[in-house]
């Protein structure tokens, strides 16, 4: 299993002395078992310096002074007395607080859950799940968790990498709830793969083309939309796409109870059908959509992705903000992506207001050094995830400076933390080796992402064997 955060249950923020013997149990318990060495016990020490966004710091023993990453819940402050264990890779993590100085508040940081079989490999099955050859740049993988695809719960689904130029051949399956492993269609490839709640598998291929699969007759449908940019409401499950020179368009609609794609016009944008517009952008989730354009100057356009209405135009933002590839929006029709700061050189978050047109940043305290944000996702408590590659020494103390890894960071606006990591399977000394799936959220507040080294088909580097892929989940607490 990865050498991940968090490795420990959560500490309670209330009660942050611990007994001794509570502490020794828990300590008991944890030894030889995920990332603790057997046997080893743990060292007492006094913190002496400590970052609370990358929650490294220093403390000193009576052995001189270590290095240790917090892998509690409460943040740490100078003077603590600390439990601190090695991993099994000889790092130290705090495991414990066992005294604090005068009445210092504990500072609360968000964690995250993993599930034990996370996680999941799904290149080593009769039918592998792979994407590790990505000609477009952008890539995601369909979870249908109820079964509407009719194969049982929790099918996840997605395509065969190769070495081709197209970079795809087949779309696979995994079923969770059983192992089960299937080839659904040796025709149909990805990169892109959404599944709606009928069970209707939308599959945009490495040529842009449209296709989907009837869930009664197993039929496929191959629709051509030239220069279509796509965009999937994971909530309401509806997929939306604008492009120019199709009867109807220039924007279309595809939600469950539709039988194919539905031209919806220019849903008050003005955007002419005849030429696609510049720089555009569509984004669509949490039941709203956006749209961008420079033909527009950059305004901004929202509207509900689950009706018919017009868009409304309450501003600009600055050219692509909805085309970025970290972009989200929320609830609210409020845009979100990741920067980086030009004062402080860390990453931002830029929001674009939609009730008032404003664009607004705040500072994450997350380097931007050797630090590339993949994705961006908000939960239903207002904290930004943030999908990165991050070179593992900028993360885990001790480090090395020459891998990269999968590392996940919270936001809460005010304050960051790492708060997931996989320092097993990582890339080598590029950071672009390293390549991720767009974080979905399959649940409230529970999301999933796939990593592939794309390095992987020639000689491989880090410590993955050839052709291996994972896929990850997590839950935001």
């Amino acid at each position: 299993m990865a050498d991940r955060n968090p490795i420990l249950p959560p500490a309670s923020a209330d009660s942050v002395q611990f007994d001794p013997a509570v502490l020794a149990q828990r300590i008991q318990e944890l030894e030889g078992v995920g990332n603790l060495q057997a046997g080893l016990g743990v060292t007492e020490g006094t913190v002496s310096a400590y970052n609370v966004t990358t929650g490294r710091g220093t403390a000193t023993t009576n052995s001189g002074t270590l290095s240790f990453y917090n892998g509690i819940s409460t943040a740490l402050v100078i003077d603590d007395i600390i439990a601190i264990a090695k991993t099994n890779e000889n790092k130290n993590v705090v495991v414990g607080i066992i005294t604090r100085p005068g009445s210092t508040t504990p500072v609360s940081v968000p964690l995250v859950l993993v599930p034990p079989d996370f996680p999941i490999r799904t290149d080593n099955r009769s039918f592998p799940i792979n994407t590790t050859n990505n000609p477009s740049g952008v890539f995601e993988l369909a979870y249908d968790l109820p079964g509407a695809f009719g194969y049982g719960t929790d099918l996840i689904i997605g395509p065969k990498g190769t070495t081709s130029s197209t970079g795809y051949t087949d779309t696979n399956a995994l079923l969770r709830s059983t192992a089960t492993n299937l080839n659904i269609s040796s025709t149909i490839d990805g990169p892109r793969y959404w599944i709606d709640n009928n069970g209707r598998l939308i599959v945009i291929d490495a040529s842009n083309q449209l296709n989907y699969r009837d869930t009664s007759t197993g039929l496929w449908t191959t629709s051509t939309y030239t220069n279509a940019i796509y965009s999937w409401d994971n909530t309401y499950k509806t997929l939306w796409f604008t492009t120019a020179g199709y009867t109807g368009g220039p924007f279309f609609k595809f939600e469950p109870t539709d039988s194919a794609p539905v031209a919806m016009g220019a849903l008050g944008t003005g955007v002419s059908n005849v030429t696609n517009p510049s720089n555009r952008g569509i984004l669509a989730d949490k039941g709203k959509l956006a749209f961008q354009s420079s033909n527009n100057s950059n305004g901004v356009w929202v509207k509900n992705s689950y009706d018919s209405s017009n868009f409304t135009n309450n501003g600009t933002a600055a050219a692509s903000f909805v085309a970025n590839r970290t972009a989200t929006i929320d609830q609210s029709g409020n845009i979100h992506r990741t920067g980086q700061n030009v004062v402080s050189g860390n990453y931002e978050i830029r929001t674009y207001t939609h009730s008032t047109g404003v664009t607004s940043t705040a500072d994450t305290g997350i380097t931007y050094t050797n630090v590339t944000n993949d994705h961006l996702q908000r939960t239903s408590t207002g904290v930004f995830v943030m999908l990165c590659v991050a070179r593992e020494d900028v993360i885990v103390g001790g480090g090395s400076a020459l891998r990269y890894i999968s590392a996940v960071a919270l936001f809460t606006g005010s304050a960051s933390s790492w708060v997931y990591y996989d320092t097993v399977h990582y890339s080598g000394s590029n950071i672009g080796n390293l390549v991720q799936t767009n974080l979905i959220e399959i649940m409230s507040n529970v999301y999933r992402f796939g990593a592939a080294n794309t390095t992987i088909f020639s000689s491989g580097s880090g410590s993955w064997s050839t052709g291996t892929y994972f896929i990850h989940e997590f839950t935001v607490t």
